[in-house]
């Protein structure tokens, strides 16, 4: 029997690894219908972040709560999209039939420094059992999946330092479109380790990881407003001065609300380059109180609520090879768009990396020649509209569909 609930939630404005969120009270009708294996229900373990309730109103929902019926579910519905681990949404699978729902699939095991985590587990699971003085290299928000976060070459807030999170994956074991079992590792099934890190589910599904953890370390961390009365100027100036500080790691996320804009700069360095960060502020000409935090806690960056969820979103990777004034005519098309618009929102990282942090497989080579990430959502504009456009203005051979932009998919999710 379908069920209708009626869900109110609170959208926070802010963008993270794979999602936009609004910050205002949204209404949604749910029709939500019983899965082959668990029904989703208002409440429950899958009622959380990323849960296809919210986000797939329209689909049967299939909630394996093992392996087998993972495999069983993949053999059955080959095309299914997937999502509960943070895998990015796609607009396609909005009005999907049948949605897979990983969220039972929530497990870890340690052995030494090493974590085997299940299909579902997400940063925050894992966070209080890692061992003294060790450290995953996550992205920036705990409530995302690690395995959806791997699957699409995830990066988190200290990627200019340590590289991307792909580098410390030891091991996979997968599940394929037909229900067969796969494992793979850098040396093993080498083909197979990179599709299933880069392409979202598409072909395969991670059912376990194993990852390495690092030595824990102590970083400057600083999440701030900045106030200025011409945005794209100073936009272009943080793009200017990112190149020359190479010890931080920065990004600058821009929300309109009703042509109202709110700008915030985020910064990770370690804690050996404070003077840099100040002389980085400085010249940015922000005032801001500098904070530390382990490396163990970077997770906790985005704080965004459980219970929400995430409009559809896109962007694109932004070459070294784009000019001043490229970047300049889709920073204004951006602030205008947003201007215009009832709500958007943006964020641009920099994600220009040393080449000694990339290993030679194809999860870390995609950020290879990458200066920029930019991110995008809307509720009143076609994510793949506003591409198209800024595209246009950036040129195309300065421009690069990256793995976790997911209309690259369109299957995944």
């Amino acid at each position: 029997m379908m069920t209708l609930f009626l869900v109110v939630v609170f959208f926070h404005a802010s963008i993270i690894d794979t999602c936009l969120f609004c910050r205002q009270v949204s209404i949604f009708l749910c029709r939500v219908s019983p899965g082959i294996y668990s029904e989703t229900k208002k409440e429950g373990k899958n009622m959380h972040l990323y849960n296809p309730a919210n986000n797939y109103h329209k689909a049967q929902v299939i909630s394996p709560c093992t392996k087998k019926e993972l495999q069983q579910a993949l053999k059955k519905y080959k095309k299914i999209p997937v999502c509960n681990t943070g895998h990015g949404f796609h607009p396609d699978a909005a009005h999907a039939p049948h949605v897979l729902d990983l969220s039972h699939l929530r497990s870890h095991t340690w052995q030494e420094n090493l974590v085997k985590v299940s299909a579902a587990t997400r940063w925050k699971d894992i966070a209080s059992s890692i061992p003294a003085g060790r450290r995953c290299v996550t992205g920036s928000f705990s409530g995302v999946g690690i395995c959806g976060f791997l699957s699409d070459a995830g990066i988190g807030p200290d990627v200019r330092l340590v590289g991307p999170a792909t580098n410390y994956v030891q091991e996979l074991e997968l599940v394929d479109r037909t229900g067969q079992c796969l494992s793979c590792s850098p040396t093993h099934n080498v083909e197979l380790w990179e599709q299933a890190l880069t392409t979202k589910a598409t072909h395969t599904v991670i059912a376990q990881a194993v990852i390495a953890t690092i030595p824990d370390e102590t970083f400057i961390a600083i999440k701030c407003p900045v106030h200025t009365p011409d945005l794209v100027q100073w936009i272009m100036r943080w793009a200017q001065l990112c190149p020359q500080f190479p010890e931080i790691g920065s990004s600058i996320q821009i929300m309109f609300m009703q042509k109202e804009s709110t700008v915030a700069l985020r910064i990770v360095a370690r804690k050996q380059s404070r003077v840099r960060v100040v002389e980085f502020l400085t010249t940015l000409g922000v005032h801001a109180e500098i904070t530390t935090l382990a490396g163990s806690e970077l997770a906790q960056l985005h704080q965004e609520p459980e219970h929400s969820p995430a409009s559809f979103m896109d962007g694109l990777g932004i070459t070294n090879t784009v000019n001043e004034e490229q970047l300049g005519a889709a920073v204004a098309q951006l602030c205008h768009i947003g201007e215009r618009s009832p709500f958007f929102g943006f964020e641009l990282r920099h994600c220009e990396l040393d080449p000694a942090l990339l290993d030679t497989s194809l999860p870390s080579q995609v950020w290879a020649g990458i200066k920029f990430v930019l991110q995008h959502g809307s509720l009143a504009h076609i994510a793949h509209d506003v591409n198209h456009e800024i595209t246009e203005l950036l040129g195309k051979a300065n421009t690069r569909l990256l793995p976790n932009f997911s209309r690259l998919y369109a299957t995944a999710c």
